[in-house]
C-alpha cells in the first residue's frame, strides 16, 4: 500500500523527503530559497532594459532568479534527464503570466541545434512549453530554427556571447502570425543574445507580429541586483 499511497515523496531539487502537500513537490528549505520575480520590479535590470530597448522585443517577464534551487532544476532537466520537472517549471511561467496578466496569442520554444537535439534527445525549453500550452490552452509555433551550433556559453563573456548568436537562428514567415502576439519562453536569461537573435530572425519574416519573451529563471551577474 506505500507504493500505491506513499506518505511522503522526495523533493525534486535536494532529494530529501517530503510531505506530499509541500508547494512544487519542494522540501522547505529548497522551496524557501527560491526567489520569486513575478511581484518584484524587474525593469530596472540592465538585461530586461537591453532587451526592450531593440524595438522587437515588447516586454520581457522573469519568473525566479537562478539561486541554487533552481540551479539544481534546471541542471536536473538540462543535463540529468530529469524531464519530470519540467511541469513545475511550466507552472513557474503560468503563475507568472496570471499575475502580470501577460496576453498572447501563441507560445514559442527557444530552439536548439539539431546536434545538441541528438546527443541530448530532447529539448527541455519544448518539454516545459507545452505542459505551458496545456495552462493557458495557447498553442505552440515554431516559427524559427538554430541553423548555428554555437559552443558551449556558460564560459564566455557578454561580447563572445553575442558573436556566438549572430545569425544562429533562421526563421520561416507564417501568416497566422500576422497581428499577432508571440510568447519566446527559454529557460535562463544571461546576457540576452540568444533571445534577442531569435527575436530578431522571427520578426524580419513577421514583421506584424509582437514578440514578448519570458524566463523561468535570471542568472544575475553579481554586480547587478534585481530591484526589490
Amino acid at each position: 500500500m506505500s507504493i500505491l499511497f506513499p506518505e511522503n515523496i522526495y523533493c525534486i531539487s535536494c532529494g530529501s523527503p517530503i510531505s506530499m502537500k509541500n508547494p512544487y513537490s519542494l522540501c522547505l528549505d529548497c522551496y524557501n530559497n527560491i526567489v520569486f520575480l513575478k511581484d518584484k520590479y524587474t525593469a530596472g535590470d540592465m538585461v530586461v532594459n537591453y532587451l526592450m530597448s531593440t524595438d522587437i522585443i515588447e516586454e520581457v517577464y522573469l519568473a525566479t532568479t537562478y539561486e541554487q534551487t533552481m540551479k539544481n532544476l534546471i541542471h536536473g532537466i538540462k543535463y540529468t534527464k530529469k524531464t519530470y520537472i519540467a511541469p513545475y517549471l511550466a507552472t513557474f511561467l503560468y503563475e507568472l503570466i496570471e499575475f502580470k496578466k501577460i496576453d498572447f496569442d501563441y507560445i514559442c520554444s527557444t530552439p536548439i541545434h539539431k546536434n545538441r537535439l541528438n546527443e541530448r534527445g530532447y529539448n527541455q525549453v519544448d518539454i516545459i512549453a507545452k505542459y505551458l500550452s496545456k495552462l493557458t490552452d495557447k498553442k505552440i509555433v515554431n516559427p524559427a530554427k538554430r541553423v548555428v551550433d554555437t559552443v558551449g556559453m556558460y564560459h564566455l563573456d557578454k561580447k563572445q556571447r553575442a558573436e556566438q548568436m549572430i545569425n544562429a537562428f533562421r526563421a520561416e514567415n507564417l501568416p497566422k502570425l500576422d497581428g499577432k502576439t508571440l510568447l519566446i519562453i527559454d529557460d535562463v536569461l544571461t546576457t540576452g543574445a540568444t533571445m534577442i537573435n531569435l527575436a530578431k530572425s522571427i520578426k524580419m519574416q513577421n514583421p506584424n507580429t509582437k514578440i514578448t519573451s519570458a524566463f523561468v529563471t535570471r542568472a544575475v551577474p553579481k554586480k547587478e541586483k534585481i530591484n526589490e
